[in-house]
This record gives structure tokens, C-alpha cells and sequence, in this order.
């Protein structure tokens, strides 16, 4: 089974969706965040934990795009520009606010996505092939 995944992982389509996924969960993010406010919550779900979700989310999203290629400190200096850019672009959208709750759910969202990235970075096998991405290319094994 390891060697399937393996081989699933140096496949350069695989590479190319990883990071086309990625792509898309940033642009979704980002519309999530910036489009206009909706007057009244009609959803059962409360916006804080939506915020939480978003971040764990994109964080996984972010871990399989560059697969074992970014420490898990290179993925938080990724990740914390986007979770604090969106807040503040937000800032400059007539029909967002601000709101302090919302940045401490995104940080707490990302953070468990780290967790959980961890958690699974420590727990995959390690002698995956070496692959370009957007932010990091790892050296050929000699």
C-alpha cells in the first residue's frame, strides 16, 4: 500500500491537481471572505466556526499541494500572510467588517490544521520523490 502512495505521489499529474487544488481552495477562501455580508444569518452553522473550518481546510489544502516539501514552520509562514491578508482586505470591502473574533477563529483554525498536518507529516512514509512546487523545490536524491 505504501508503495501504491508512493507512486501516486511522484506521478507529475498528481503534482499538477495538487497544486491546482490548492489554487482553487485559495480562490474559494478568498471569495468566501470578501464577497458581500449577507444581512441575516441563515445558516445553522455559527461564522466563527466556519472561519475555523476555512483555515484547517486550507491548511490541508496547502500540506497536499507541497507534499512533504515545506517543514511544518515553512507551511505557517505560508499560511499566516493569508489568514491575516484576508482580514484586512476586508477592511477596504464596503460590505465586510473587522472583527477581532474572526482573526483569533482563523489563527485557531490554522493552528489545528497544523496539528493535524503533524500529525499525518509524521505519520506518512517519509521516501516520497522529490517534486517541484510553487514555494520549494526539493534536491535529487544523489
Amino acid at each position: 500500500m505504501q508503495a501504491l502512495v508512493r507512486n501516486l505521489l511522484r506521478h507529475q499529474l498528481f503534482q499538477i491537481f495538487a497544486k491546482l487544488q490548492f489554487a482553487l481552495a485559495l480562490s474559494l477562501y478568498f471569495w468566501a471572505a470578501l464577497k458581500p455580508a449577507s444581512g441575516a444569518s441563515g445558516g445553522s452553522i455559527d461564522p466563527l466556526i466556519l472561519h475555523g473550518l476555512g483555515n484547517v481546510l486550507l491548511c490541508l489544502s496547502l500540506f497536499v499541494a507541497v507534499y512533504k516539501t515545506l517543514s511544518i514552520r515553512q507551511l505557517f509562514l505560508v499560511l499566516l500572510p493569508i489568514t491575516i491578508g484576508v482580514e484586512l482586505l476586508q477592511w477596504f470591502s464596503p460590505s465586510r467588517t473587522v472583527d477581532p473574533m474572526d482573526f483569533l477563529a482563523n489563527i485557531t483554525g490554522m493552528l489545528l490544521g497544523l496539528i493535524l498536518v503533524s500529525i499525518i507529516h509524521a505519520t506518512t512514509p517519509s521516501h516520497t520523490a522529490p517534486h517541484t512546487c510553487l514555494l520549494y523545490t526539493s534536491p535529487s536524491p544523489r
